[in-house]
């Protein structure tokens, strides 16, 4: 799985594609599940998506910002080692959130997902679907806003670096 951003009008603003390119979902699916009442499968594809974008902003930051961590990003990730938990310990611990306003949006979210994904229905739970959705969805808006600026800063190198 990859993560494609497009321009919300021709192709989703925020998609996961397969080898093939075909959209397996993206935030536009999601938020008219979630609008549509089904809220359990709207939440089970956002965090998977905002899994996806949390380790592409891991990277982008390390990659692009020269961001430092205390850990090796690329041998956690060879290991398959970089958890959801992993990820945002990463992030936290290392001061890496270009939005510092952030880190208790990531840290709720995670919380609030690892209930939803572990303890749901092994236990009596009341969990704040609507919360937990809205967190998600500031996530993912503030990292794909971003990814589009790092993305359109390496592009501008790239035109900038062309031999013609």
């Amino acid at each position: 799985m990859s993560i494609n951003f497009g321009d919300g009008i021709t192709h989703p603003l925020i998609a996961a594609v397969d080898g093939d390119g075909k959209i397996l979902t993206s935030i536009e699916r999601i938020q008219h599940l979630f609008k549509n009442g089904y809220q359990i499968e709207a939440l089970t594809a956002q965090m998977q998506l905002v899994e996806a974008l949390c380790l592409h902003y891991l990277v982008a930051r390390r990659n692009i910002d020269n961001q430092e961590f205390d850990q090796d990003i690329a041998k956690l990730m060879q290991k398959r080692q970089l958890t959801m938990g992993r990820v945002k310990n990463l992030l936290i611990r290392n001061n890496a959130f270009h939005d510092p306003a952030l880190e208790p949006v990531l840290e709720e979210y995670v919380e609030m997902r690892n209930e939803l994904s572990h303890k749901l229905f092994s236990r009596i739970l009341v969990v704040d679907l609507e919360r937990c959705f809205a967190l998600g969805m500031q996530l993912t808006i503030s990292i794909q806003n971003y990814m589009q600026r790092v993305i359109e800063k390496y592009k501008k190198v790239q035109d900038k670096t062309h031999i013609r």
